[in-house]
């Protein structure tokens, strides 16, 4: 008696796979359709927040607050996700009902705090503070911050 011929299992069609996108929050979750749409990358650390998310963790530190770095040096230890260049090329979605902060350094462009503030509050986030670290030996220079956050 000959055994039954092999059968491969086809690999799904991209068309067909689910692209739904998981989320801390099952509400904010987008729909295949809406996937399709809206591809854009997590920022830097990204997954790793997600990950902890669905862990059910927060930070201990901060208040349970994540970090939105606006440059690499910032925080490089924390729970943090790193928004260095425009914040409308990432996607934000598991921002959504999370205490945030916006840290910056002196000198920082106020027109990218702003655009960071403004795109984690689009995607649903608390943002707890924003704030500038000034360099090590240089003196605080936040004159200004409140116009980028207002």
């Amino acid at each position: 008696m000959m055994a039954p011929p092999e059968t491969k299992r086809a690999a799904p069609d991209r068309a067909t796979r689910d692209t739904t996108t998981h989320t801390p929050n099952d509400s904010a979750a987008l729909a295949p359709e809406q996937c399709a749409r809206t591809r854009r990358p997590l920022p830097p650390y990204g997954h790793t927040i997600i990950r902890m998310l669905e862990r059910h963790a927060r930070p201990r530190i901060l208040g349970g607050a994540i970090i939105a770095a606006l440059s690499w040096d910032i925080a490089p230890s924390w729970p943090r996700v790193v928004i260095a260049d425009d914040p409308s090329g990432y996607r934000l979605d598991f921002a959504r009902g999370l205490d945030w902060l916006v840290i910056a350094r002196t000198g920082h462009p106020q027109s990218h705090v702003a655009a960071v503030v403004q795109a984690l509050r689009e995607a649903g986030a608390h943002i707890a503070v924003a704030c500038l670290l000034p360099y090590p030996g240089e003196t605080d220079d936040s004159e200004g911050l409140d116009e980028a956050i207002a």
